[in-house]
């Protein structure tokens, strides 16, 4: 017998099935990622295909089965649709990106309330503030490598533990994370930093609302993020995101 569900959650994919009907994966506050179908959805008579794009924060109503593949949604109400990064190229860019970085890095079914929320919010930031687009995906990055598991020092070497301040000399590693300048001769695949790099490592562990840095070094900093990422589980490969926006 179904139990009638009722959850916030975000659509994190959509894909077409059947003549009329439309498969999601959400990513929701209760019941964590799982499929959903949308009976009729594409019909010119449905009411629910509009609720169900990509990015989308929304109350979902379903009838759960425990043994089910896939739940079937009664009723979907959009929350938010976040309109004003759906027309900016750059913010499209990086909410796909948090998005594809919560879909890769989170489990079926598992409950993740405090990433649930954090999906949400950074959504509405990229939707709504004018602080650059890599910035905020940058902050979410950090938060999210803490909540599952991989966080490393700030603002300390990883390895020995020594204090860095932004005009000390400093590197970066896929497996240690931040070292000081001594620990990094005994390590591999070593990146330097330079000050802005340092900054944005400062003004994340301080929790800086706005961290003055150039473009270019926000993007750095993305990609040496990213290479941890690789190295800390090799069955992600990089941000898929980057290479369908360039």
């Amino acid at each position: 017998m179904s139990e009638i569900i009722k959850t916030e959650a975000v659509t994190l994919s959509k894909i077409n099935y059947g003549d009329t009907s439309l498969i999601l994966k959400l990513f929701t506050k209760d019941y964590g990622k799982m499929s959903v179908i949308l009976k009729g959805a594409r019909s010119p008579k449905s009411k629910l295909g509009a609720s169900a794009d990509t990015l989308n924060y929304v109350d979902v109503v379903f009838y759960f089965k425990e043994n089910r593949e896939m739940q079937l949604v009664s009723q979907i109400e959009i929350l938010n649709h976040f309109t004003a990064l759906r027309e900016d190229y750059e913010k499209m860019k990086y909410a796909s990106a948090v998005t594809e970085a919560v879909e890769r890095f989170t489990a079926d079914h598992e409950v993740y309330p405090l990433i649930f929320k954090g999906f949400v919010r950074i959504l509405k930031l990229i939707n709504e503030e004018k602080t650059p687009p890599e910035l905020l995906f940058i902050k979410f990055l950090f938060f999210l490598i803490k909540e599952i598991g991989f966080e490393f020092h700030l603002t300390n070497c990883s390895v020995c533990g020594k204090n860095i301040g932004v005009t000390e000399s400093a590197a970066f590693t896929v497996s240690q994370g931040l070292v000081c300048e001594s620990c990094a001769k005994n390590l591999s695949s070593v990146y330097q930093l330079n000050a802005e790099l340092l900054k944005i490592f400062n003004g994340i562990s301080n929790r800086s609302e706005q961290i003055e840095c150039s473009l270019s070094a926000l993007r750095k900093m993305i990609q040496l993020l990213e290479r941890y990422l690789i190295f800390q589980t090799p069955e992600f490969g990089g941000f898929k995101t980057f290479k369908l926006f360039g």
